[in-house]
């Protein structure tokens, strides 16, 4: 019974043993504002992170919005709901949790790799161009997305949370 308790227990605890992601837009696009963290608020790897065209976004700005068809960046947390692989592309769906995201759905809204973000990953001190790389979504290098798919597969994260 003693060893049944435990391994209860060790099981209830990697469920809630979760990294999650956190993307700070009040960053500029030229640093690494996309941070995947462990459940210790440890940085476990960080990458540049496109947000949305729409808007009055500019590379340095995102405009921030909620509707549908307006191709800008939500903030809020979210919860990852589904893996899928589109020709190079990897995608991870997200589902707003909160009313500043609850759109995400309905707009398509997901993290995925973007070429522009790759071949862009090594420059320094400029900010991500503007592109229909992110039409709300957070577009981030092959690498950075391999890890990131890899995590959610493993069942080790489930949310990200996005702030301005």
């Amino acid at each position: 019974m003693r060893i049944f308790t435990f391994l209860m227990l060790l099981f209830a605890c990697n469920l809630c043993a979760q990294n999650y992601i956190k993307v700070d837009f009040s960053k500029p696009s030229s640093t690494k504002r996309f941070v995947v963290y462990t459940p210790y608020n440890t940085e476990l790897f960080s990458c540049k992170c496109a947000h949305g065209q729409g808007g009055k976004s500019t590379r340095s700005n995102p405009e921030i919005s909620n509707k549908v068809g307006s191709n800008c960046s939500s903030v809020g947390k979210f919860q990852i709901v589904g893996f899928y692989v589109k020709g190079a592309i990897k995608y991870l769906r997200l589902k707003g949790l909160s009313p500043t995201n609850s759109n995400a759905l309905r707009r398509g809204i997901c993290i995925h790799n973007s070429k522009m973000v790759t071949s862009w990953k090594w420059i320094p001190f400029f900010n991500l161009p503007l592109s229909n790389a992110s039409n709300g979504c957070f577009a981030i290098d092959n690498e950075s997305m391999d890890k990131v798919v890899k995590l959610y597969q493993q069942r080790k994260l489930k949310f990200l949370y996005a702030v301005m």
